[in-house]
């Protein structure tokens, strides 16, 4: 009954889901850029039709949303690579339901790469957990050592590895590496795949694979599901036995395990201060968790918290 009563609040005047829409159409109408303005419009039609029609056809929307962004960007596929290219990144052609992932997770993940850092505040009304990388907090920059923690399909990996970085993307799945990742590898320059998961010691877990909403796989909690057994390791251990000389990036959306894999990081976070993009809306204590781990292993970083994200960053 309270699930009821939280949709129903969500669409009454100042309620969430009414309040987005009415945002979105204003922004809508301000915008002069006819290209930007259609990807508005793509974005807000999704939104509308969750409004009026409910959420229990996500999939459907989003695969609708995923056709129109291949029709505006004008998608280049490339079928006997698997691959498309959109702007100067190159990506894995999803397939089925898959296509509703890979909506989903554009918005947030290469947005701001194809419309332009410059713009990606114009378009936040219109992300559901914010863009990755923001330029009044954090960027990647060319020569960036760039670690992507939950890389799933490797649209952001993509992103950074065109905006100049050596990405090291980490998935613990082997299915959506063998599916997916490695063809995000393969045709962009500087990406180098880790079919790990990160916590904060290392060791080997279930990894729950959601073969309809691969987005949300994530280490076991819960029976039922089908799942892998994955090798676990952490940040600081990964860097000693790589060499690595630094750390300058690292973006996290691991399902509710950021706090671990922040405590497994505690030497790179206090001795490369690398910049940080980290979900917080997995578990409800997520940003006062997070950003206490942060602070403890460096108290130079400076934080900023968006609603479902936080940046970090030292001067």
């Amino acid at each position: 009954m309270q699930k009821i009563f939280e949709k129903i609040k969500r669409r009454l005047p100042e309620g969430e889901l009414y309040e987005a829409l009415r945002v979105q159409k204003w922004m809508i109408k301000q915008e002069q850029d006819p290209v930007l303005q259609k990807l508005m419009i793509a974005v807000y039609k999704k939104k509308r039709d969750i409004f009026l029609k409910g959420g229990g056809h996500r999939h459907v929307y989003n695969i609708e949303l995923y056709n129109e962004l291949k029709s505006i960007l004008q998608f280049e596929l490339f079928p006997q690579k698997r691959a498309m290219r959109i702007k100067e990144m190159v990506v894995p052609i999803p397939r089925g339901n898959e296509r509703s992932i890979f909506a989903e997770e554009f918005t947030d993940a290469a947005l701001h790469y194809i419309v332009g850092l410059e713009n990606i505040e114009r378009f936040r009304a219109f992300q559901g957990e914010g863009s990755y990388e923001n330029p009044a907090y954090v960027t990647v920059k060319k020569g960036d050592v760039v670690l992507d923690c939950g890389a799933n399909l490797g649209l952001y990996s993509a992103v950074a590895s065109r905006e100049g970085g050596t990405v090291y993307a980490f998935e613990p799945s082997k299915f959506i590496v063998d599916k997916y990742l490695h063809i995000t590898a393969e045709q962009n320059p500087n990406i180098f795949v880790v079919n790990r998961a990160l916590s904060d010691k290392k060791g080997e877990a279930e990894f729950i694979v959601e073969e309809t909403d691969l987005g949300h796989s994530r280490l076991k909690d819960e029976d039922g599901k089908r799942t892998e057994k994955v090798t676990v390791t952490t940040i600081d251990d990964y860097a000693r036995e790589q060499k690595l000389e630094r750390i300058d990036f690292i973006k996290a959306d691991i399902e509710g395990a950021e706090r671990d894999m922040l405590r497994g990081a505690i030497w790179v976070l206090k001795h490369f201060a690398p910049k940080l993009s980290v979900c917080t809306y997995h578990l409800p204590d997520d940003p006062e968790v997070l950003e206490k781990i942060i602070k403890q292993a460096n108290p130079n970083y400076i934080i900023h918290h968006e609603p479902k994200k936080l940046y970090a960053w030292c001067r």
